[in-house]
C-alpha cells in the first residue's frame, strides 16, 4: 500500500506510529505465535503511508494517506482488498497556481495478488505472486478541482521466517495530477521492501519502505476473522 518522505518532513503522527511500530516488532520477536498468513477469510486492516512524487516541473508534492480495508486472503492462492480514508497532500506549485491551499479528500483503494509460485523453496519457503494497487482522491483548492491517481503494477516475493514475513516487491508506479491548469502523468521503476509479524493469534502489524523518484515509508495494523 506504497510510499517516499524526506526525513525533515516527519509529523507527530508518523513519529508515534513508527514508535508503535517498533515496539509491536519487539514483542513479535520475542514471543512465537501461529503466523496470521495461515487462516483464510477476512480481515481488517489500517495502513498509514507518506510519500513524496515529483511534478514535471521538478516540484515535490508530499502526499500522506490513512486508509480503512476490509481484505479477503486464500493462503497461498490470491487476497483482495478495498479501502478508504483520507489523503493528505502539499504541493507549493499548486498553491501558486490557486492562490490556495490543497484540501484533504477521501481517498479510494484497492489491491490485490496472485500467487503464482507458493512454496518455493529458497533456504526459507517462499510466496511469488504478480499484484496490482489502485487509487483515487478528488481534492478541493478554493472553486477548482485536483484529482491524484496511483496505479502500481510489481512482481512480489515473500518469506515465511515466523513469526515475521519479509517481503519484496519491484515493478512500475503510474502517477496522473489532473487539474483545471493541465494533466500530469509519469511512470517510474518502484521498489518496496518490508516485512509483517505476527504479535498474537490473527493479529498483524507490518512496516515497510518504498523507493521511486524519492523514498517513503508507511505502516500497517490489521485483524483477521
Amino acid at each position: 500500500m506504497v510510499q517516499r518522505e524526506k526525513g525533515s518532513n516527519w509529523d507527530w503522527p508518523g513519529l508515534r506510529l513508527m514508535v508503535i511500530l517498533a515496539f509491536g516488532i519487539i514483542l513479535a520477536c520475542s514471543k512465537p505465535v501461529a503466523a496470521q498468513d495461515d487462516y483464510p477469510g477476512f480481515g481488517l486492516f489500517g495502513s498509514w503511508t507518506q510519500y513524496t512524487e515529483i511534478s514535471k516541473n521538478q516540484t515535490d508534492v508530499k502526499v500522506s494517506q490513512q486508509i480503512a480495508q476490509i481484505i479477503y486472503r486464500d493462503p497461498q492462492a490470491f487476497w483482495l482488498s478495498f479501502g478508504l480514508g483520507l489523503e493528505e497532500m502539499d504541493a507549493p506549485h499548486y498553491k501558486e497556481d490557486y492562490g490556495q491551499d490543497i484540501d484533504n479528500a477521501l481517498c479510494f483503494n484497492a489491491a490485490g495478488a496472485y500467487y503464482l509460485a507458493p512454496n518455493m523453496e529458497f533456504g526459507i519457503p517462499a510466496d511469488f505472486s504478480i499484484g496490482a494497487e489502485y487509487s483515487r482522491a478528488r481534492h478541493d483548492i478554493g472553486d477548482n478541482k485536483l484529482t491524484h491517481q496511483r496505479i502500481i503494477g510489481t512482481a512480489n516475493l515473500e518469506w515465511d521466517f515466523h513469526p515475521a514475513t519479509p517481503y519484496i516487491r519491484v515493478g512500475a508506479l503510474h502517477v496522473t495530477l489532473n487539474s483545471s491548469n493541465g494533466d500530469e502523468d509519469h511512470t517510474s521503476a518502484l521498489f518496496i521492501g518490508g516485512a509483517r509479524f505476527s504479535l498474537a493469534q490473527r493479529l498483524t502489524l507490518g512496516a515497510e519502505f518504498n523507493i521511486s523518484e524519492d523514498i517513503g515509508f508507511g505502516g500497517l495494523l490489521g485483524y483477521s476473522f
